[in-house]
Protein backbone atom coordinates (compact mmCIF):
# COMPACT_ATOMS: atom_id res chain seq x y z
CA UNK A 1 0.00 0.00 0.00
CA UNK A 2 2.86 2.34 0.86
CA UNK A 3 4.57 1.73 -2.50
CA UNK A 4 1.28 2.12 -4.39
CA UNK A 5 0.58 5.41 -2.59
CA UNK A 6 3.92 6.85 -3.64
CA UNK A 7 3.34 5.79 -7.23
CA UNK A 8 -0.09 7.45 -7.21
CA UNK A 9 1.37 10.70 -5.87
CA UNK A 10 4.13 10.68 -8.50
CA UNK A 11 1.59 10.01 -11.27
CA UNK A 12 -0.61 12.82 -9.97
CA UNK A 13 2.34 15.21 -10.10
CA UNK A 14 3.27 14.12 -13.63
CA UNK A 15 -0.28 14.72 -14.84
CA UNK A 16 -1.24 17.91 -12.98
CA UNK A 17 1.85 19.41 -11.38
CA UNK A 18 1.57 20.78 -7.83
CA UNK A 19 -1.39 23.10 -8.41
CA UNK A 20 -3.92 20.89 -6.60
CA UNK A 21 -1.58 19.66 -3.87
CA UNK A 22 -2.13 20.99 -0.36
CA UNK A 23 0.86 22.33 1.56
CA UNK A 24 1.36 19.15 3.55
CA UNK A 25 0.98 17.02 0.41
CA UNK A 26 3.79 18.98 -1.27
CA UNK A 27 6.05 18.33 1.71
CA UNK A 28 4.98 14.69 1.89
CA UNK A 29 5.93 14.26 -1.77
CA UNK A 30 9.25 16.06 -1.37
CA UNK A 31 10.18 13.93 1.63
CA UNK A 32 9.76 10.76 -0.47
CA UNK A 33 13.25 11.51 -1.79
CA UNK A 34 14.87 11.84 1.64
CA UNK A 35 12.89 9.20 3.54
CA UNK A 36 12.58 6.23 1.17
CA UNK A 37 10.92 3.58 3.38
CA UNK A 38 8.63 5.44 5.78
CA UNK A 39 5.29 7.18 5.62
CA UNK A 40 6.10 10.89 5.23
CA UNK A 41 2.54 12.17 5.66
CA UNK A 42 2.81 12.56 9.43
CA UNK A 43 6.19 14.31 9.16
CA UNK A 44 4.74 16.72 6.59
CA UNK A 45 1.89 17.56 8.99
CA UNK A 46 4.43 18.05 11.79
CA UNK A 47 6.28 20.61 9.67
CA UNK A 48 3.15 22.59 8.82
CA UNK A 49 1.91 22.45 12.42
CA UNK A 50 5.29 23.63 13.72
CA UNK A 51 6.00 26.46 11.24
CA UNK A 52 2.47 27.42 10.17
CA UNK A 53 2.84 27.52 6.38
CA UNK A 54 4.70 26.02 3.43
CA UNK A 55 6.79 29.16 2.89
CA UNK A 56 7.72 29.25 6.58
CA UNK A 57 8.99 25.67 6.34
CA UNK A 58 11.32 26.58 3.47
CA UNK A 59 12.42 29.76 5.23
CA UNK A 60 13.25 27.92 8.46
CA UNK A 61 16.87 27.41 9.42
CA UNK A 62 18.56 24.03 9.24
CA UNK A 63 18.62 23.70 13.03
CA UNK A 64 14.95 24.69 13.31
CA UNK A 65 14.02 21.95 10.83
CA UNK A 66 15.96 19.35 12.81
CA UNK A 67 13.85 20.15 15.87
CA UNK A 68 10.72 18.78 14.15
CA UNK A 69 9.81 15.15 14.82
CA UNK A 70 10.67 12.99 11.81
CA UNK A 71 13.18 15.39 10.25
CA UNK A 72 16.80 14.25 10.05
CA UNK A 73 19.88 15.56 8.28
CA UNK A 74 18.88 14.30 4.83
CA UNK A 75 15.38 15.75 5.07
CA UNK A 76 16.57 19.12 6.41
CA UNK A 77 19.22 19.34 3.69
CA UNK A 78 16.67 18.56 0.98
CA UNK A 79 14.26 21.20 2.28
CA UNK A 80 17.03 23.83 2.43
CA UNK A 81 18.13 22.84 -1.07
CA UNK A 82 14.79 23.82 -2.61
CA UNK A 83 14.88 27.64 -2.18
CA UNK A 84 18.60 27.72 -3.00
CA UNK A 85 17.99 25.73 -6.18
CA UNK A 86 15.03 27.92 -7.12
CA UNK A 87 17.19 31.02 -6.67
CA UNK A 88 19.92 29.64 -8.94
CA UNK A 89 17.40 28.69 -11.64
CA UNK A 90 15.83 32.15 -11.55
CA UNK A 91 19.23 33.84 -11.63
CA UNK A 92 20.27 31.78 -14.63
CA UNK A 93 16.97 32.39 -16.43
CA UNK A 94 16.97 36.14 -16.01
CA UNK A 95 20.72 36.53 -16.63
CA UNK A 96 20.69 34.62 -19.94
CA UNK A 97 20.46 37.00 -22.89
CA UNK A 98 18.29 39.49 -21.02
CA UNK A 99 17.96 43.12 -22.02
CA UNK A 100 18.71 44.84 -18.73
CA UNK A 101 18.04 48.23 -20.25
CA UNK A 102 14.42 47.12 -19.79
CA UNK A 103 13.48 48.05 -16.21
CA UNK A 104 11.12 45.09 -15.76
CA UNK A 105 13.80 42.58 -16.78
CA UNK A 106 16.32 44.27 -14.53
CA UNK A 107 14.08 44.29 -11.48
CA UNK A 108 12.97 40.67 -11.99
CA UNK A 109 16.60 39.61 -12.13
CA UNK A 110 17.47 41.55 -8.99
CA UNK A 111 14.54 40.03 -7.09
CA UNK A 112 15.75 36.58 -8.18
CA UNK A 113 19.14 37.21 -6.53
CA UNK A 114 17.45 37.38 -3.13
CA UNK A 115 14.76 34.71 -3.55
CA UNK A 116 14.47 32.53 -0.45
CA UNK A 117 17.28 34.23 1.49
CA UNK A 118 16.91 34.32 5.25
CA UNK A 119 19.78 36.75 5.87
CA UNK A 120 20.68 40.18 4.57
CA UNK A 121 22.85 40.32 1.48
CA UNK A 122 24.32 43.12 -0.62
CA UNK A 123 24.97 42.78 -4.35
CA UNK A 124 26.93 45.07 -6.63
CA UNK A 125 25.81 44.70 -10.24
CA UNK A 126 28.21 45.82 -12.96
CA UNK A 127 27.13 46.67 -16.52
CA UNK A 128 28.65 47.90 -19.73
CA UNK A 129 27.18 50.90 -21.56
CA UNK A 130 24.63 48.67 -23.31
CA UNK A 131 23.43 47.32 -19.95
CA UNK A 132 24.96 43.93 -20.58
CA UNK A 133 25.70 42.31 -17.22
CA UNK A 134 29.43 42.07 -16.52
CA UNK A 135 29.14 40.64 -13.02
CA UNK A 136 26.88 40.37 -9.98
CA UNK A 137 29.11 40.41 -6.91
CA UNK A 138 28.01 39.32 -3.44
CA UNK A 139 29.57 42.12 -1.45
CA UNK A 140 28.33 41.25 2.02
CA UNK A 141 26.36 38.56 3.86
CA UNK A 142 24.63 39.13 7.18
CA UNK A 143 23.49 42.26 8.96
CA UNK A 144 24.47 45.37 7.03
CA UNK A 145 24.80 47.24 10.30
CA UNK A 146 27.37 44.80 11.68
CA UNK A 147 30.08 45.49 9.10
CA UNK A 148 30.86 48.71 7.33
CA UNK A 149 30.60 48.28 3.55
CA UNK A 150 33.30 50.63 2.40
CA UNK A 151 32.70 52.78 -0.68
CA UNK A 152 36.33 52.11 -1.62
CA UNK A 153 35.59 48.38 -1.99
CA UNK A 154 32.66 49.05 -4.32
CA UNK A 155 34.67 51.44 -6.47
CA UNK A 156 37.57 48.97 -6.70
CA UNK A 157 35.22 46.23 -7.91
CA UNK A 158 33.78 48.50 -10.59
CA UNK A 159 37.19 49.70 -11.76
CA UNK A 160 38.57 46.17 -11.89
CA UNK A 161 35.78 45.13 -14.28
CA UNK A 162 35.93 48.43 -16.22
CA UNK A 163 32.22 48.87 -15.54
CA UNK A 164 30.76 52.23 -16.59
CA UNK A 165 27.40 51.50 -14.89
CA UNK A 166 26.78 50.08 -11.41
CA UNK A 167 23.70 49.20 -9.39
CA UNK A 168 23.62 48.33 -5.69
CA UNK A 169 20.93 46.10 -4.20
CA UNK A 170 20.26 44.76 -0.73
CA UNK A 171 17.38 42.97 0.95
CA UNK A 172 15.29 43.39 4.07
CA UNK A 173 14.43 39.77 4.97
CA UNK A 174 11.25 39.55 7.03
CA UNK A 175 10.80 43.27 6.48
CA UNK A 176 9.40 45.71 3.96
CA UNK A 177 10.96 47.17 0.82
CA UNK A 178 11.32 50.67 2.23
CA UNK A 179 14.78 52.24 2.59
CA UNK A 180 15.98 53.28 6.01
CA UNK A 181 17.60 56.62 6.74
CA UNK A 182 21.00 54.90 6.61
CA UNK A 183 20.13 53.39 3.21
CA UNK A 184 19.33 56.82 1.82
CA UNK A 185 22.43 58.44 3.32
CA UNK A 186 24.66 55.69 1.92
CA UNK A 187 23.04 56.09 -1.50
CA UNK A 188 23.78 59.81 -1.57
CA UNK A 189 27.40 59.16 -0.55
CA UNK A 190 27.92 56.44 -3.16
CA UNK A 191 26.28 58.40 -5.95
CA UNK A 192 28.58 61.35 -5.27
CA UNK A 193 31.66 59.12 -5.10
CA UNK A 194 30.92 57.22 -8.31
CA UNK A 195 30.11 60.47 -10.10
CA UNK A 196 33.61 61.72 -9.25
CA UNK A 197 35.00 58.52 -10.84
CA UNK A 198 32.88 59.07 -13.97
CA UNK A 199 30.90 55.88 -13.23
CA UNK A 200 27.13 55.95 -13.46
CA UNK A 201 25.65 54.88 -10.11
CA UNK A 202 22.32 54.10 -11.74
CA UNK A 203 20.29 52.85 -8.79
CA UNK A 204 20.20 51.40 -5.31
CA UNK A 205 17.37 48.89 -4.77
CA UNK A 206 15.80 47.59 -1.58
CA UNK A 207 14.14 44.16 -1.83
CA UNK A 208 11.74 42.35 0.48
CA UNK A 209 10.19 39.17 -0.89
CA UNK A 210 8.87 39.98 -4.37
CA UNK A 211 8.75 43.72 -3.67
CA UNK A 212 11.48 46.05 -4.91
CA UNK A 213 11.97 49.77 -4.32
CA UNK A 214 14.45 52.04 -6.13
CA UNK A 215 15.99 54.67 -3.88
CA UNK A 216 17.38 56.96 -6.57
CA UNK A 217 14.17 56.76 -8.60
CA UNK A 218 11.85 57.43 -5.67
CA UNK A 219 11.21 60.48 -3.54
CA UNK A 220 11.92 60.28 0.16
CA UNK A 221 12.02 62.97 2.80
CA UNK A 222 15.51 64.38 3.08
CA UNK A 223 16.73 62.89 -0.18
CA UNK A 224 17.11 64.66 -3.50
CA UNK A 225 17.22 62.07 -6.30
CA UNK A 226 19.09 64.54 -8.47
Amino acid sequence: MHKDHRQRVKLRFKQDGLENFSSHEILEFLLFFAIPRQNTNETAHNLIDHFGSLSAVFNASYDELLSVLGIGEHSATLIKLMPALSRQIQKDYYASNRDFSDKNNLEKYIISLFSGLETERVYLLLFDNAYRLLDAINIHEGSVNSVKITPRLLVEKALFKHAPIVILAHNHPNGIAVPSGDDIAMTKQLKFLFDTMDINFAEHYVIAGDKITPICGARFVGYNAD
